[in-house]
């Protein structure tokens, strides 16, 4: 039982780890992309292109590493028990009304912004979801 816990910590550890890079990733990959396109109105640079490839990358790794961990813990009916325990639920419950709470906020201060500075629907839309998302892992990270 005692192996079995300090397993359970090792894998919530690698969790949290592979949960941040996954963030960064998504905040330099998906940032600088909307960046680019909407603001600076570039395709490439020298400088931003390489830093959101680097961003995608770390991003699609810890995908892949975060996907392999949940294959881990569902084998293993007892891990499953200890990493989704009923507060691990409701931290990820939080983390999506903060990321709801999110989306609405920006989709109304948004709306007014553009009575004053006309822009893209895409452009709000790439914003709203690029917040919803960062919010949301950011709120579960946090409460974690």
């Amino acid at each position: 039982m005692i192996e079995q816990q300090m397993h359970a910590e090792q894998l919530e550890q690698k969790r949290s780890k592979w949960l941040l890079i996954n963030l960064l990733g998504f905040i330099l990959w998906d940032g600088i992309r909307i960046l680019q396109g909407y603001i600076l109105k570039t395709e490439f640079s020298l400088i931003f292109t390489p830093l959101e490839l680097l961003g995608w990358l770390l991003w699609a790794i810890s995908l892949i590493q975060i996907l392999r961990l949940g294959k881990n813990i569902k084998a293993n009916p007892l891990l499953q028990d200890i990493l989704n325990d009923e507060l691990v639920r409701l931290n990820r419950m939080q983390a999506w009304k903060t990321g709801f709470i999110v989306v609405l906020s920006t989709q109304i201060i948004l709306l007014l912004v553009h009575l004053f500075y006309p822009f893209s629907a895409a452009l709000g839309a790439e914003v709203t979801i690029f917040l919803g998302v960062v919010s949301s892992i950011a709120a579960f990270m946090r409460l974690s």
